[in-house]
């Protein structure tokens, strides 16, 4: 049970600190006054999203701290204290501190936690129903989810088989793909393998044939220029006018000449025969590539279209030449395995068939647990709706499932392959139509009563009813407020209610006022007395005051208790 709550700076809350009974906790006040700031206050604590809009206007910081006391050493409460490692206790005080600068910061028994282990704790002993959970339950979606709370351990087992299951198949098909995929699939692929290699094949292609087109497409680009370099150098070598050569062999000859007369000449003339040589030949050279530099316009153009050639392979192959020739491996590679993967492809089918009816019988094996869970919570749920006065009510879970073995693959999903619906008939005699469509406001107020006695009893938890009384009065306010009565026997009830009926039968009433000070406007709340109490309870009557709803204000107290 939530013992109390301390609040700080929260809307228009300065400083609160509350002290709850443990059975029906009544919080009443005038629209606007401050009720659902009590909620706000306690979801923040509780974990849910919120920002920095919740903070008081003038202060830099919202603080919450909330002190839960538990009857019972619970699984899931000495499972969180190990995670946490702090010694296991029946008492948890839950701090969370949040600032304009930023800072975010939950604390259980002074142990700083996560935003997602606080709401993994909080879940399993407090439950906030208001009047957005309506439309949870209106939304068709919603209603699977629903139904698995009601047997969660065996559904959460199911569920964990399908999903390994569904890996199993993944993993199958994977392997398939990489074998080309289906008969089709594989021969097209066949197909573009074949022309790819012989098309790279067929191109001879290597880094230093691209490297010597490129040089030669330079040197027919600048031809004009590169021949007359050459020829002026060719001519300084071997032209008559000039004749480095010729001048060469005669010094060589005068060397020779001196062969003997003193030390070094013989040396001399042999390095000078070396150098004459080295530029006879580069005289040489020079006349061959003058010779080659004569080209046709039809040479450049073959150059040209075969680069062409490697840049469109790059964009289809890889950005480098080894790239291309890499892919080349890798695509005569996989040609060898499609056209040899017969064999593995029959084991590969028949292993996904074993895998598909595994897939099939484990989701069978879960529609026929919520079918089951069905049956039994339309029995109760239809008997809880009797006692909310609505007698000739009926509830049924219809499943429109249309899976089989064939096609279990397609349609299964780690939740199963299930299509479920809640239908409701509120009329003796009409039949079951779907809830979202049919049910009215004062029903569904009633309805969701009762589910939540169906799917969320707990003698250890504490439920937080926010206005479900909305589009409710006379008799059916009175069967709401005893239903909230007899939940707060077994469980703690905290609800925000505008009716007097349902205010009359708290065991704890707190009234909610805002005021002014210092300028500013505040909200704060006060925990009633048996003589207040018939004051508020008259003014939510509507007659505030008047004799005749004090008179009926007593009456409503003294009902209730009886």
């Amino acid at each position: 049970m939530l013992r109390s709550l301390h609040i700080e700076n929260i809307a228009l809350i300065e400083k609160l600190d509350v002290e709850f009974d443990d059975k029906f906790n009544i919080m009443t006040g005038e629209t606007g006054a401050g009720k659902s700031i009590i909620i706000d206050a306690l979801n923040f604590v509780l974990g849910e999203r919120a920002d920095k809009s919740l903070i008081k206007t003038g202060r830099d910081f919202a603080q919450v701290e909330a002190h839960f006391v538990f009857s019972d050493m619970h699984d899931w409460l000495r499972l969180f204290f190990e995670s946490v490692n702090l010694d296991p206790e029946a008492e948890i005080v839950i701090s969370r501190y949040m600032s304009l600068l930023g800072r975010n910061e939950c604390k259980v028994n002074g142990k700083a936690i996560t935003i997602g282990m606080l709401k993994g704790l909080t879940k399993h002993f407090v439950d906030v129903l208001g009047q957005h959970d309506h439309q949870i339950l209106l939304d068709i979606k919603n209603h699977i989810k629903l139904l698995d709370k009601l047997n969660e351990e065996d559904i959460i087992l199911l569920k964990s088989k399908i999903k390994n299951q569904l890996s199993a198949i993944h993993k199958i098909d994977l392997a398939i793909k990489e074998l080309g995929g289906s008969d089709i699939e594989r021969s097209r692929e066949i197909e573009i393998l074949r022309y790819q290699i012989k098309e790279i094949e067929q191109a001879e292609i290597s880094e230093k044939d691209e490297a010597d087109l490129l040089e030669k497409r330079q040197m027919f680009q600048h031809s004009q220029k590169i021949s007359e370099n050459l020829s002026q150098a060719y001519g300084s070598l071997k032209d008559d006018n000039f004749n480095i050569l010729g001048q060469l062999k005669q010094a060589e000859k005068n060397l020779n000449s001196c062969s003997g007369l003193f030390s070094g000449a013989d040396e001399l003339a042999s390095r000078l025969s070396n150098s004459r040589y080295e530029l006879d030949d580069v005289a040489e050279t020079i006349s061959q590539v003058l010779q080659n530099l004569e080209y046709s316009e039809n040479q450049l153009n073959n150059i040209e279209e075969r680069l062409d050639m490697y840049n469109e392979f790059r964009r289809k192959y890889g950005k480098e030449v080894s790239n291309i020739l890499t892919y080349l491996e890798e695509a005569r590679q996989k040609l060898f395995l499609f056209e040899n993967c017969d064999t593995r492809l029959k084991e590969l089918a028949s292993d996904k068939k074993v895998e598909i009816q595994k897939l099939f019988d484990f989701t069978s094996q879960l529609t026929i647990t919520r079918k089951k869970i069905s049956k039994d919570i339309k029995e109760k749920i239809e008997c809880e709706l009797k006692e909310v006065g609505m007698k000739h009510a009926e509830f049924d879970v219809v499943f429109k499932n249309l899976y089989t073995a064939e096609d279990i693959e397609k349609v299964c999903t780690e939740d199963g392959a299930d299509d479920i619906e809640f239908m409701f008939s509120a009329n003796l005699g009409e039949p079951v139509k779907s809830l979202s469509k049919i049910i009215s406001g004062g029903e569904m107020s009633r309805f969701m009563l009762a589910f939540k006695c169906v799917v969320d009893v707990d003698s250890d938890k504490t439920f937080v009813f926010d206005e479900i009384d909305a589009g409710i009065g006379g008799d059916v306010a009175n069967i709401i407020a005893d239903k909230l009565s007899q939940i707060s026997r077994h469980n703690q009830v905290l609800c925000v209610t505008h009716l007097a009926q349902i205010a009359s039968h708290a065991t704890r009433h707190f009234k909610i006022e805002k005021g002014e000070r210092n300028g500013a406007t505040y909200s704060q709340l006060t925990m009633l007395d048996d003589e207040a109490r018939i004051y508020e309870l008259a003014r939510m009557i509507g007659s505030s005051g008047s004799e005749p709803a004090l008179l009926h204000a007593r009456q409503l107290l003294e009902n209730a208790r009886r």
